[in-house]
């Protein structure tokens, strides 16, 4: 019996080294096939956890590669301003003259739009029954002052770089305030209006005078947009209807009037710049 016990003895460890071997890489292979293909120890995933990405690898070279950028980047200096750059800086600048041709050009858009608004207040009547006479007033206004103011204002108004405009714009200027000088020079009271001479002189240098008035109203909408300058809109539909002085179209004359105020009273809040340079109202 001993030689028996001693005998499984024996032969009992090794078998059960195999069928415990067995099962191990049964359990094993399972275990594969439900893992990633790779196996990471614990301590090696946190040593990996801890690592930087790829893009910030701390290599010698890439770590002086950076410092060396830094440096680059310190040591940089702005770069100089174009000329383009210098040129538009240089072109926000308003000379003296420059400033007083447009205040003088507003200043003249504020006597047109005066000068009109006495014209309605004649055109619609309000003064009928009080004992005042405008009839004087108004027939030297139509015939002289009017004529003269508007010429002015289309003498002073910045116009674009054309050479075209630019003769267009001198020659109807010209012409609006020369016919107005000389209506005013030969005015009589006695005789304005009753003769041949006197009713074509008048109902030209009116004309002439509505004509100038719709060029600045084009300009205006021209430099600052139809949307920002509705003012000149409604001048530029009423003043057609107005180029016949004594065949005018009633009602006319006011709308026109409340056009040129809104426009002169528009022109106070604008910088000068705005005169010189067309920007669409951008």
């Amino acid at each position: 019996i001993a030689q028996l016990r001693r005998s499984m003895h024996k032969i009992m460890p090794p078998f059960i080294r195999y069928c415990l071997g067995v099962v191990f890489s049964l359990l094993l292979s399972t275990a594969s096939s439900f893992s990633p293909s790779q196996t990471v120890p614990f301590s090696s995933r946190a040593t990996i956890a801890r690592l930087p990405s790829s893009s910030h690898s701390s290599s010698p070279l890439l770590l002086a590669n950076q410092v060396n950028n830094d440096d680059d980047d310190d040591n940089e200096q702005p770069t100089p301003p174009r000329d383009a750059d210098t040129k538009d800086a240089n072109d926000d600048a308003v000379t003296a003259l420059e400033r007083a041709r447009v205040l003088s050009y507003r200043a003249a858009i504020g006597a047109s739009a005066l000068l009109l608004s006495i014209q309605a207040v004649g055109d619609v009547g309000v003064l009928e029954g009080t004992g005042l006479d405008l009839n004087t007033l108004l027939a030297e206004q139509s015939t002289s002052t009017l004529p003269l103011a508007s010429g002015i204002t289309l003498l002073l108004c910045p116009v674009p770089s054309n050479r075209i405009v630019e003769f267009g714009v001198l020659s109807l200027g010209i012409i609006t305030m020369g016919l107005g000088l000389y209506s005013g020079s030969m005015i009589d009271v006695g005789d304005t209006g009753t003769t041949a001479g006197g009713i074509i002189e008048e109902s030209l240098s009116w004309t002439f005078a509505m004509v100038s008035l719709m060029a600045i109203s084009v300009r205006e909408i021209w430099y600052f947009g139809a949307a920002y300058k509705t003012e000149c809109g409604i001048t530029l539909v009423t003043l057609p209807w107005m180029l016949d002085l004594n065949g005018r179209v009633p009602f006319t004359i006011p709308a026109c009037a409340l056009g040129m105020s809104v426009l002169a009273a528009g022109k106070v809040f604008e910088p000068c710049r705005e005169d010189l340079i067309r920007s669409n109202s951008e």
